[in-house]
Parts: structure tokens; C-alpha cells; sequence
């Protein structure tokens, strides 16, 4: 997931509480208590936020007003973080993080997905009896990276 994150803009074409563009993880799971709240979880970073002249004005569309101390400490956190953050000028991009560059390439995908492969531990393939032989290599080979592929 932190592999694609939005360099926020304009802010029309990024989901608010969904997509990766602020803090470490999306926001519906940062803080879970306001976005049960939420009526449009699908929202848009514009339809909540806007940064006008050092100053973030917030619009909540919520089923209820805050009543726990919880949800209240949800929002100031909510609140202090998106007045630290900083938007850049121009429409929203989003931005590849696995590569060199901030653009897609399938040889980062790659080079991603060979660097995960070797990273998880030995293997130990048990066979199935009861499984056909053809399915049982074909498995096996595809647990050790032995798979013929074009």
C-alpha cells in the first residue's frame, strides 16, 4: 500500500479516508471512530479540506455529533495532522515509490517482486498423496520459482 500514495493538489480526485496520502496509513484506519461516523466514505480530500492561506478549514458530513472523549481525541489528532500537512501546487499525482524515479515501470514490479521472493524463509514442500502427481510438481515448482514461463 505505500508503494502508490498521492502527492495531493487540487485534492478532487483523492478519497479522503481511503486512499494513501497522508501519515502512514489511509485515515480510515488511523482513525476507525470518525470514519464510522462518515456518511460519504468515498469522499474526496476537497469535499473535507481546503488550505487557504495557512489556514485548513474542515467540512465533516456525520451521521451524529461527537459524543465520546474518543472520538473527540480522534478529531484533534485528525486536526493537528491535517493542518501540518503541505499540498502542492497543481492537480493531484500520484506518485510510484518502488523505483528511482516517481513513475510506473514494470522492471520496479520485478526487481519489488524477486526482492520479496528471496525474503521469505525456506520452504519445506509436503506431498499429497492424494493430490495428482502433474498438480503436485507444478505446485512444488512454483513454491521454489522453478516455473517455466515465457
Amino acid at each position: 500500500m505505500e508503494s502508490i500514495w498521492c502527492r495531493v493538489g487540487s485534492g478532487a480526485n483523492v478519497a479522503f479516508w481511503i486512499d494513501f496520502w497522508i501519515g502512514s496509513q489511509p485515515l480510515f484506519m488511523s482513525f476507525p471512530l470518525l470514519f464510522e461516523l462518515e456518511k460519504k466514505k468515498s469522499c474526496s480530500v476537497s469535499e473535507r479540506v481546503s488550505w487557504e492561506s495557512n489556514r485548513v478549514t474542515l467540512s465533516w458530513f456525520w451521521s451524529r455529533s461527537l459524543l465520546s472523549v474518543n472520538e473527540e481525541a480522534e478529531l484533534l489528532e485528525l486536526t493537528l495532522l491535517l493542518s501540518e500537512f503541505v499540498v502542492s501546487d497543481g492537480p493531484d499525482r500520484w506518485v510510484w515509490a518502488l523505483g528511482n524515479s516517481e513513475s510506473f515501470s514494470v522492471a520496479d514490479i520485478k526487481k519489488a517482486a524477486a526482492e520479496f521472493c528471496r525474503s521469505i524463509p525456506a520452504y519445506v514442500f509436503v506431498w499429497n498423496k492424494y493430490v495428482p502427481k502433474k498438480v503436485g510438481v507444478v505446485s512444488w515448482r512454483a513454491i521454489s520459482d522453478r516455473l517455466p514461463t515465457k
